[in-house]
């Protein structure tokens, strides 16, 4: 939570529990707000938190693959993206995330088929 701390001060944005201020969260949601609200311009105080969420999301993301936790979606752009088994989310329709268990996925990563093709790029389309 420091890092997230340190980024919210950097954009001038403020992170709290979604019951409003000075709240906290035992869900993991939270609500990120403008710190400044007067005197700046709408386009400066959305670009702050432009900046700042995008700044966050990224830090989760590395934060995530460094405990090598993968959330399928469209960031997956190539095959060594897929370091781990892909976490789909919860209403999820693709059929790869009915039929792809961390097992198959285990059983074939890093291997390819007779023509070359590795799995990771059959699958990557799926997740």
């Amino acid at each position: 939570m420091k890092k997230l701390n340190e980024i919210a001060d950097k954009y001038y944005v403020q992170i709290r529990g979604i019951h409003g201020e000075h709240t906290e969260t035992d869900d993991g949601i939270f609500d990120i707000s403008n710190k400044r609200r007067l005197g700046r311009s709408e386009k400066d105080l959305v670009q702050d938190m432009y900046n700042g969420v995008k700044e966050m999301m990224k830090n989760e993301m590395e934060l995530m693959n460094k405990a090598g936790i993968i959330f399928a979606g469209s960031h997956l752009k190539e095959i060594t993206d897929l370091t781990g088994f892909p976490q789909f989310p919860a209403n999820c329709n693709s059929l790869i995330s009915k039929y792809l268990t961390p097992e198959v996925f285990n059983k074939y990563k890093g291997k390819k088929d007779k023509c070359g093709v590795a799995f990771e790029s059959m699958i990557l389309s799926g997740v």
